[in-house]
């Protein structure tokens, strides 16, 4: 559970350590606050909409797969961003990694519902 908890802390750790400079970044690109805003949002939206059916998936197919999976789409994300594409193409490597955390998310809370005893769980 531990590397569980690490793997998923290393990757949201990974997305708030971009946040102040990928703004900048994407100005400097010449994006606009429209675009910079959409880059933004895109990886917060995407991890919270993959959550739930990450969740199934792990539930159906098992947790590890959909939990590798997660963090392969997120390292995907990450490696598009070196590419020399203009600024709105971020909005879809951030959708991309965002989807990838959302996916490792719910695996990893779908490990961790099953390393906790029904009767220690708390009301759901």
């Amino acid at each position: 559970m531990r590397a569980v908890a690490l793997a998923v802390f290393l990757q949201w750790a990974g997305n708030n350590a971009m946040l102040p400079l990928l703004p900048l970044d994407l100005k400097g690109r010449g994006g606009t606050d429209a675009v910079v805003g959409a880059v933004m949002a895109a990886y917060f939206a995407a991890a919270v909409v993959l959550q739930y059916p990450a969740g199934r998936l792990a539930d159906r197919f098992g947790s590890l797969p959909v939990l590798l999976a997660g963090q392969a789409c997120y390292a995907g994300g990450a490696l598009l961003f070196l590419l020399p594409v203009a600024p709105a193409a971020d909005v879809a490597f951030r959708a991309l990694q965002g989807a990838g955390a959302g996916g490792a998310e719910g695996a990893a809370r779908a490990i961790g519902a099953r390393s906790v005893a029904p009767e220690r769980r708390g009301p759901g």
